[in-house]
């Protein structure tokens, strides 16, 4: 079996937990929809209340470190476990991209290479 790139998405999840993680959904289903495999940290651990931050971030980040390419999400700027989940991608050298401009390169055709995926 042919091993099937993996991205990351990253993106907000505190503030308005429920909006921030139905945003999730709609960008991990448009991934699906392409036929990209992916992780979302805001579907593995959704309304678990009472969540470590320390532990969700440690386990975020090691799956992260498996993964081939980074994409943010709208609003990730504000978001701080999504600053560090960039930082610790550039310091791995696990491309990063905006998860707009990736869809779109699919969509257009792009050079699975130049977007990160062989």
């Amino acid at each position: 079996m042919r091993r099937e790139p993996l991205v990351y998405l990253a993106g907000p999840y505190r503030g308005n937990i429920r909006s921030n993680v139905r945003k999730a959904e709609e960008w991990a289903a448009a991934c699906a929809r392409k036929g990209i495999h992916y992780f979302c940290p805001h579907l593995n651990s959704a309304f678990f209340d009472d969540a470590n931050t320390e532990f969700w971030l440690t386990m975020d980040l090691n799956i992260l470190s498996r993964c081939d390419v980074l994409l943010l999400m709208p609003g990730w700027e504000k978001s701080r476990g999504a600053q560090d989940e960039k930082a610790f991608a550039e310091h791995e050298g696990i491309p990063v991209r905006t998860i707009e401009e990736y869809l779109t390169e699919i969509k257009e055709g792009a050079n699975r290479d130049a977007i990160g995926l062989d």
